[in-house]
């Protein structure tokens, strides 16, 4: 039988957290949503601070356009890459 794998040690997660690239925001969402201690990581201010001095401004995702309402409802345009 396989022996159970082993915990990470807590001082390295937040470092692993901390490298997850600023370019794809779905990888720090996936490990928010992981496990709790991972959302506890990610949602503290000081883990907030070290992220974006690591990595600078975050990316723009995209912008409300509310001009022109189709169907009264503003629509989300992504930026061209």
């Amino acid at each position: 039988m396989a022996a159970p794998p082993l915990e990470l040690v807590d001082d390295v997660i937040p470092e692993i957290l901390l490298r997850l690239p600023p370019d794809e925001p779905k990888w720090l969402f996936r490990a928010a949503v992981a496990r709790k201690p991972w959302l506890r990581t990610i949602s503290d201010p000081t883990f907030l601070h070290r992220y974006r001095a690591f990595h600078g401004a975050p990316p723009l995702l995209g912008l409300i356009d509310r001009e022109p309402l189709i169907d009264r409802v503003p629509r989300f345009v992504a930026p061209q890459q």
